[in-house]
């Protein structure tokens, strides 16, 4: 049960990689990802039950279904993390997601939404890309502050509609910019970055 917390209290990093055509956004590592984390808790639950139940324990077999749940939802969580791997690709034309999903600015919406757990989320939908499904964005895996990360997006398309493409350097200044303490999530508001040219990675 000392796992629970781990993800959540894990410290997060921000990686920004700014290279040659776009700039690569990493996710955390391995022990701040939900998926993960729970993946381990329940393979050892379950293995623990599993165990207690072949040893003959009184009562084990009520812990029987429990655990071959927890055995069965282990590998979907793995998928999930492994599906969703990888730097997040940004550049002047799109955004690639570590499968290698690229949602493209020309054919893509960008919404926002709050889902259920009152977590915020970027909804990107394109029709080229698997009959329309929807992919959300959440900022939490990349450490980019919500408000910042959408401004980004929806400025970069923009500016492509409008024929301009931004170079990686403008990129990254936009991702780093620090969002006022009182601008609430979806508010609009100006602000100005200075935009160095010189390749980084914070």
């Amino acid at each position: 049960m000392a796992l629970i917390p781990v993800a959540a209290r894990a410290p997060l990093r921000t990686k920004l990689v700014t290279r040659s055509d776009h700039v690569a956004a990493y996710r955390q590592r391995f022990y701040a990802n939900p998926g993960v984390t729970i993946s381990v808790l329940c393979g050892v639950m379950s293995g623990g039950m599993i165990g207690a139940f072949l040893l003959g324990y009184s009562d084990a077999g009520r812990m029987l279904l429990p655990a071959l749940m927890g055995v069965a939802l282990v590998p979907v969580l793995l998928t999930v993390s492994y599906r969703e791997r990888g730097p997040l690709l940004i550049d002047g034309g799109g955004i690639e997601f570590g499968d290698g999903m690229r949602f493209a600015f020309e054919s893509t919406t960008v919404g926002f939404l709050v889902m259920s757990n009152r977590v915020p989320a970027i909804e990107l939908r394109s029709a080229k890309v698997r009959r329309g499904r929807p992919r959300r964005l959440l900022h939490r895996p990349y450490n980019v502050d919500f408000n910042t990360m959408l401004s980004t997006i929806e400025q970069l398309q923009v500016w492509h509609a409008q024929g301009r493409w931004a170079t990686p350097a403008e990129i990254h200044a936009m991702l780093n910019v620090s969002t006022p303490t009182d601008v609430e999530v979806g508010e609009t508001v100006t602000l100005g970055v200075r935009v160095d040219e010189t390749p980084k990675r914070t």
